[in-house]
């Protein structure tokens, strides 16, 4: 759910801001995410869910959408423990509307089970 909570924190500034640039979200117009489609979400969802859970570093798990043609890959590259936390690195990349997308974001679990970004993409 960490990553639909980041995704959806992203989309909904979107719609709120007239101006995206006010809130440096200018990156925006030249992502996948304007594309995406309600079920790419849930795909997406899932797809992170499954790869924060179940897969080990260097397994991928890929989403692919048919009935909006936008598809992508999740991909856990390294797992830490930070302040007792289990935490993993994904590198996330995605295809929407003709535009290629991505970056490698951490993300942790939380004492709830829940998966949460801490911070923004990695090495910006």
């Amino acid at each position: 759910m960490g990553i639909k909570s980041f995704l959806f924190i992203v989309f909904a500034l979107t719609l709120f801001v007239s101006d995206a640039q006010a809130l440096n979200l200018k990156w925006l117009e030249f992502s996948p995410v304007k594309y995406f489609t309600a079920e790419d979400w849930e795909m997406i969802r899932q797809a992170a869910g499954k790869a924060l859970k179940e897969k080990p570093n260097g397994e991928t798990v890929r989403w692919n959408n048919e009935s909006s043609d936008h598809y992508g890959s999740l991909t856990p590259i390294s797992t830490l423990e930070m302040e007792g936390k289990t935490c993993r690195d994904l590198v996330i990349r995605n295809f929407a509307g003709g535009v290629n997308g991505g970056g490698t974001y951490r993300f942790c679990q939380m004492e709830d089970g829940t998966w949460k970004t801490v911070g923004g993409e990695l090495g910006k």
